[in-house]
């Protein structure tokens, strides 16, 4: 229906009277429009007295009163018009109807603003329609209690005012005081209303980068606010929960407040052994002052500031008190105003009869009017709400009529406009001493009040005037009754201010717990509140707003048990997390502007950190519950750890055109332009380390060993890469077996397996962080004469292992750069405090030290922390990171490069241009030619392709008191220096791993020669026979094709002598780009694992071509490794098919033969993914998995003729089939074992005949055993 026609209708049916009842006379009128009751029966009649209400209501029209006999408006009086809704539903909208019909219908209507109502959802309702109609009729509306902020949308509440501060500042004053008080475990009751949701959405943005959480959320609709009901669910939910929580925060009007609290004064009396919580009321609850007083003593309520009106008071209390009080109740005119009526009957137990005459009720003492009805927070906002609108009547009233008349003009709505009260309001301020003539408030005094609008609904004050306070419920002296004593107030210049002293707490007993005892809502001692503790790593980033952003990729926390979770927190991290936000304060060199810096916690998951790259990117960061839009202010991105999140973020941000340092990530793949053009790392790559690990086991004449390696891309890089050197450079190494490990493993089944191959003394582990925190306690199970451990820097020094005396000896191969010891001030600075940037310092220091804090979520340690616990490295037990030298010079060489190409494209501009957003490669060219100053030289830190020139340091563990590690040896650029004898010494025993005879995987990497003995007989002549038969047979089947051919076209052509089919949608091709890794995350036998000459990494041979071969023994090889089965569970995990725990002999973990790409074809021509998920079986009982490439033309170089083309063992045959060198002797075997060169065989790389490095990678081909 037409808004205008449902107007009229209402003007036909509806006298303009029903609007309200009048309860002061005047010459225009405001009409006050609130729930006087609060709810309502099936007949439509109003019960259950809102006292509160009545109070303000009483407030406003005293004001008017007073204003008409100071004659405020000369010759004018204003009267009041009450419109009660008792909360029913569309009561509010049926009364801003009547008011719109009576604006239309009445040119002369004296009604000229709306106050109230008293709750913001009935506000919204009258606020909506009125601000939508023309403005002849849209009617100023002045609120003193609706808080709602949503209330603020000027299209859609233009005609609306306030005089009270907004839930914000309310909840911003509730967020600070939690906080302030070490709240952190704490559940919220909340109406299910407009006021109740919106207080509870913004104080959970508001508080989303604190350290509080909310576990449960219990909205109440109105009709089951009943005491009763909330019984039940504070008992069950809260108190007696699995994890009892002993705070409460009640967000509803005072109904809800009080029954709550009635509700928990009736679990206590029936349960005695319950310790009482405490209260955290929002500004409805100051109306319970002193009731039920076991579960409200100590409790906190949040007021609006609180000012008692004295001359109201005074005249309130005439009412009631004193031997006039019935003459002066009476006065007020008990027929029409039945509120006040009911309000005595209702607070002072005592029905006041219509007639004055007939009063039997006693007079009241001052003590029993003030318990009865306290004085309200909101007369001070309901006055002013009055003193607004009169004020702004009077000037509108005064450009229109003369002085001391109502004039015509003034009353007809075609003339003044109401919507001129709106306007006039909102462009001038109101001074409430100078311009209500001899009315003058002492409590709007000193300091002045003065309240502007400026445009908006809110009231503009003074930024230092006390917005909101907070009160403690405590017993003054000796007095058994509880009172509210202010303990906080918060403005916008000071924030909030807690006045400790004067708070007061009381223990279950009743006795004064003074500030440092108070009840604090916190985790149970001993629990895990694990809800709250993903909720804090969820949501948890480090944002320091500047100009510009370095982000950084730090793994804060290790993955979790399920994907997409973080998990324990990891120690090293945090020292990374402080060494960037350092970096970026301290570089000399940056660009002209403020930097700021965004850290993204990892959590050491590929999938989640592109996850959060994405939001990042997307939307920005989130704080306070809205997101800061960085994605054109990005400078490039620090990290990551791991090279599996590193490539993780390069596919990502690459993408995006971002550059990328790492400070730790090393594995060969990384080092690819085509995959990564936009990659840089600090430290070395694994291919120097796994040399490095190699030259160490040839400095103890070893020649046997087994690897144990992570199962992540860090770790199979890792092991493929001392494959390959194995089998091209160091040949005299016999590899006994390969053991993966992983955060999931059983740590004692990998030692099991280590076991397995006991004369294999020398372990060559390429482990991360991760898996060596999973498994060096078990590790220390190894006696010290069993095997010596030569470890990646995955372990390097970053561990304690004065605990694993088992461990002595072990060699730890580290890349390290000295400390900045400023860095390690800047460490020791750090303090648990819940104010601190960093969101991850106290979850540090607790796993640092093995402690908790109070407002900790993990309580399981044994012990809480005692407060001084510091990352001091030179008074604890704390080391900072090895890594984190390299962070700070990723984020000093990003910073200074960013400097001059910042000049070079943007001027030097404080901003990213576009030139610099959209030419990473100019950052990237302008990194590789960054240069640090060492002594007096300055270095390279990247070398052409972008990989880091650090180099190693070598050490072993010691267990003495000079330390845990000590160093005996370098690696940088060609120098490796090994101190033998001083290792001797700290080991003392020596170690023997070398191979025998009696070995059995020693004969297979190095087998006895043999020989063949020629034949004494002669050829049968039947043989020759059937071979001459098949020879003429086979020449007319030729024909017989080559005939066909001619007449109707063959299927097969000739291509460098080679047969191929003429078809090309039936001939398998294969991708040529440089592709190092599968697209699934499977880690194959990659050609980057081979050695080359320079920095020139795009001669990188990498397509491949699957081929497939039975089982024999790779006779003169030099890997017959048995890969281990180890679990991540009891029963064990292989990789691929395995007998009593020892799999096929391969390079790869599947066990299959494959080449570079790890791609191949089953019999049936079907094209499949590599992995130990996808298995396809072939006639030779091989399994081979296969991954899908895009198709691009193959080209292979093979022999021709009877050529043999041989490298490192391997026979290549001009049919493209190969054999080994030591069988090229016995063809007839090779040929039974051996297919003839169809592409569904065995791999083979594409190579360049003459090429030395494509010699050397060939000799990688390894056989299943």
């Amino acid at each position: 229906m037409d808004l205008r026609i449902l107007l009229v209708s209402l003007c036909i049916i509806t006298p303009v009277s029903s609007i309200g009842v009048k309860v002061l006379d005047g010459d225009i009128y405001i009409l006050f429009v609130g729930a006087l009751y609060l709810d309502s029966n099936i007949d439509g009649t109003c019960n259950t007295i809102e006292v509160e209400t009545v109070q303000n209501m009483m407030s406003i029209k005293w004001t008017l009163s007073q204003l008409n006999e100071q004659n405020f408006i000369p010759g004018i009086r204003i009267g009041l018009l009450v419109a009660q809704t008792c909360q029913r539903p569309d009561a509010d909208k049926k009364i801003a109807l009547k008011v719109a019909a009576e604006l239309q219908s009445n040119t002369g209507s004296k009604i000229i603003a709306i106050i109230g109502p008293d709750y913001s959802s009935e506000t919204e309702s009258i606020s909506r329609l009125l601000s939508s109609l023309p403005q002849e009729y849209r009617l100023l509306q002045v609120g003193f209690s609706s808080t709602s902020t949503s209330l603020r949308d000027r299209t859609l509440y233009n005609n609306f005012f306030r005089t009270i501060p907004a839930d914000e500042v309310q909840v911003k004053t509730m967020s600070s005081f939690i906080s302030k008080l070490d709240w952190t475990y704490i559940a919220i009751i909340y109406s299910d209303d407009a006021y109740g949701q919106g207080g509870k959405d913004a104080l959970l943005e508001e508080t989303a980068g604190l350290d509080v959480c909310f576990p449960v959320r219990v909205a109440i609709p109105a009709g089951q606010n009943t005491a009763s009901n909330l019984e039940q669910i504070i008992d069950e939910q809260i108190l007696r929960a699995d994890i009892p929580i002993s705070g409460i925060l009640v967000f509803g009007n005072f109904l809800l407040s009080e029954n709550t609290l009635k509700a928990t004064e009736a679990i206590l009396e029936r349960e005695t052994n319950l310790d009482p919580p405490v209260f955290l009321f929002s500004e409805a609850g100051h109306t319970i002052v002193g009731k039920y007083a076991n579960a409200s003593r100590g409790a906190y309520v949040l007021s609006p500031r609180r000012k008692i009106m004295s001359k109201f008071q005074t005249y309130w209390r005439s009412l009631f008190t004193g031997a006039n009080s019935f003459d002066n109740l009476y006065a007020e005119n008990l027929t029409a105003n039945t509120w006040l009526r009911d309000l005595y009957n209702v607070a002072f137990n005592c029905s006041l009869p219509t007639d004055r005459s007939a009063n039997t009720c006693p007079n009241l003492s001052l003590q029993t009017v003030t318990e009865g009805v306290a004085p309200s927070v909101y007369n001070q906002y309901a006055i002013q709400a009055a003193l607004v609108t009169a004020n702004v009547t009077k000037q509108v009233l005064s450009g229109v009529c003369s002085p001391g008349a109502l004039c015509n003009q003034f009353l007809d709505t075609s003339i003044t406009k109401r919507s001129v009260f709106i306007e006039r309001l909102q462009s001038f301020p109101v001074k409430f001493d100078d311009d209500f003539n001899n009315f003058r408030l002492p409590e709007f005094q000193d300091p002045d009040l003065v309240i502007e609008y400026n445009g908006t609904c809110e009231a503009v004050l003074p930024t230092d005037f006390p917005l909101y306070e907070v009160y403690n419920q405590q017993y003054i002296g000796m007095s058994d009754t509880l009172q509210l004593i202010k303990v906080a107030d918060y403005s916008l210049d000071n924030g909030l201010t807690v006045y400790t002293q004067d708070i007061k707490d009381y223990d279950s007993n009743g006795n004064v717990l003074n500030w440092q005892e108070i009840r604090r809502p916190q985790c149970p001692d001993g629990k895990f509140c694990s809800k709250c503790w993903d909720h804090s790593i969820d949501h948890s980033v480090l944002f320091y707003p500047g100009d510009m952003y370095i982000v950084g990729i730090v793994p804060v926390h290790g993955n979790g048990d399920t994907p997409l979770n973080c998990g324990n927190i990891k120690l090293g991290g945090v020292d990374i997390v402080e060494t960037i936000r350092f970096a970026v304060d301290e570089a000399n060199v940056k660009p002209n502007a403020d930097i700021g810096v965004i850290i993204i916690d990892s959590c050491n998951d590929a999938q989640l950190i592109q996850e959060k790259i994405l939001t990042l990117q997307r939307f920005g960061v989130l704080i306070d519950g809205q997101y800061i839009p960085v994605r054109d202010k990005i400078i490039g991105y620090v990290g990551a750890w791991s090279s599996d999140v590193s490539r993780a973020v390069s596919e990502i941000v690459s993408r995006l055109g971002h550059v990328q340092i790492s400070y730790a990530s090393t594995a060969t793949l990384l080092s690819s332009r085509d995959l990564y053009p936009y990659f840089l790392r600090i430290p070395s790559t694994d291919y120097q380390q796994a040399e490095v690990l190699l030259k160490i086991t040839k400095e103890f004449d070893a020649n046997l060993v087994q690897i144990l390696y992570s199962e992540s891309e860090y770790g199979k890089g890792g092991k493929n890469t001392l494959l390959d050197l194995i089998e091209s450079t160091y040949r005299e190494v016999c590899v006994s077996q390969v053991v993966p490990v992983s955060t999931l493993s059983d740590p004692s089944a990998v030692v099991a397996e280590i076991r397995k191959a006991p004369n294999a003394k020398i372990i060559l582990a390429f482990l991360g962080s991760f898996e060596v925190t999973h498994i060096i306690s078990e590790l220390n199970t190894l006696t010290r004469n069993e095997f010596l451990i030569i470890v990646s820097e995955g372990w390097g020094t970053r561990f304690d292992v004065s605990m694993y005396p088992s461990l002595l000896g072990t060699i730890t191969v580290s890349s390290e750069l000295v400390i900045n010891e400023k860095v390690k001030d800047h460490m020791k600075s750090l303090s648990p405090s819940r104010n601190e940037i960093d969101p991850w310092i106290r979850d540090y220091i607790e796993a640092e030290f093995d402690c908790y804090f109070e407002w900790s979520y993990n309580k399981t340690s044994l012990q809480p922390c005692r407060g001084d616990e510091r990352l001091d490295v030179y008074g604890s037990s704390y080391r900072i990171d090895t890594w984190s030298p390299f962070a700070e010079r990723a984020v000093i060489a990003l910073l200074a490069s960013a400097r001059n190409v910042l000049i070079a494209k943007c001027g030097g501009s404080t901003s990213l241009c576009d030139d610099f957003r959209s030419n990473p490669q100019a950052l990237y060219d302008e990194l590789k030619q960054y240069r640090y100053q060492e002594d007096t030289q300055f270095i390279r830190l990247f070398d052409n392709n972008g990989d880091g020139t650090a180099g190693y340091t070598l050490y072993t563990v010691t267990l003495d008191q000079t330390g845990h590690y000590r160093k005996i040896g370098v690696q940088q650029q060609e120098a490796f220096t090994f101190q033998k004898d001083l290792y001797n010494s700290i080991r003392g025993e020596q170690i023997n791993s070398t191979c025998s005879a009696e070995i059995p995987e020693c004969a297979v990497c190095f087998p006895k020669p043999t020989l063949i003995a020629e034949s004494k007989q002669g050829v049968d002549t039947g043989v020759i026979a059937v071979i001459v038969v098949l020879g003429i047979c086979c020449c007319i089947l030729a024909a017989v094709l080559l005939f066909i051919c001619n007449r109707v076209g063959c299927c097969c052509v000739l291509d460098n002598g080679r047969v191929k089919l003429a078809n090309p949608y039936l001939t398998p091709t294969y991708i040529s780009d440089r592709r190092l890794h599968s697209i699934d995350g499977s880690d194959g036998n990659h050609g980057d694992m081979v050695r080359y000459d320079g920095d020139n990494y795009d001669s990188i041979p990498n397509s491949s071509v699957s081929y497939q071969r039975s089982n024999s023994n790779f006779s003169g090889g030099r890997v017959p490794h048995y890969e281990g089965s180890v679990s991540s569970n009891e029963k064990g995990r292989s990789d691929g098919s395995t007998q009593s725990g020892i799999s096929r002999m391969n390079s790869n973990l599947d066990g299959s033969v494959s080449g570079h790409d790890n791609r191949g074809f089953d019999s049936g021509q079907r094209y499949a993914p590599i992995n130990d998920r996808n298995r396809i079986s072939t006639p030779s009982s091989i399994q081979s998995y296969m991954e899908p490439s895009p198709a691009l033309p193959l080209q292979r170089t093979v022999g021709s003729g009877s050529d043999i083309q041989a490298s490192n063992n391997v026979v290549f045959q001009p049919d493209g089939s190969y054999i080994t060198a030591s069988d090229a002797t016995r063809q007839d075997t090779a040929e039974s074992q051996i297919s003839s060169g169809s592409q569904t065989d065995i791999e083979l790389q594409q190579m360049s005949a003459d090429s030395d490095k494509s010699v050397g990678y060939l000799g990688r081909v390894k056989l299943a055993e």
